[in-house]
């Protein structure tokens, strides 16, 4: 065998080599990354942008509290911590229910008691819903 013909021989096989290569590792210039010169490059590539993400996770986690708490003592900045305030004294909150159902509405009807009626009318400066005004009238007309 010639000298050229084993250097043919030889490239040939080197051809078939790098078809293998570029087969199996794909074509470089398609990759999304910007360092497109070789799969090292690409990969060290993505490996820092991935280095720096958990403390862009974590900062964009700590705001995201943030904005939930609203500046919330630490005493009360978790679901757990606001159940047990609420659980720790319900009588405190039965008693900002009662209190609430006990405000003269406006957005809905209501049926008061007397007592209640004259309380509320008072509050708002009408005086006394039950006077009898007709009584008055009668009597300020007997007197004329």
């Amino acid at each position: 065998m010639s000298l050229e013909s084993r250097i043919s021989e030889c490239l040939v096989v080197i051809g078939g080599n790098i078809k293998t290569l570029i087969a199996n590792d794909g074509n470089l210039s398609v990759l999304t990354t910007t360092n497109k010169s070789s799969l090292v490059g690409a990969i060290n590539e993505l490996n820092f942008l991935i280095g720096d993400m958990p403390s862009s996770i974590a900062a964009q986690l700590a705001a995201l509290k943030a904005d939930i708490l609203g500046g919330a003592n630490a005493a009360y900045d978790t679901l757990k911590e606001l159940q047990d305030l609420l659980m720790s004294d319900a009588s405190q909150i039965n008693a900002l229910l009662t209190a609430l159902a006990n405000r003269v509405r406006f957005d809905d009807v209501q049926t008061l008691n007397t007592a209640q009626k004259a309380m509320a009318c008072a509050n708002i400066g009408i005086g006394n819903p039950e006077h009898d005004f007709l009584g008055e009238y009668i009597a300020a007309r007997g007197v004329l």
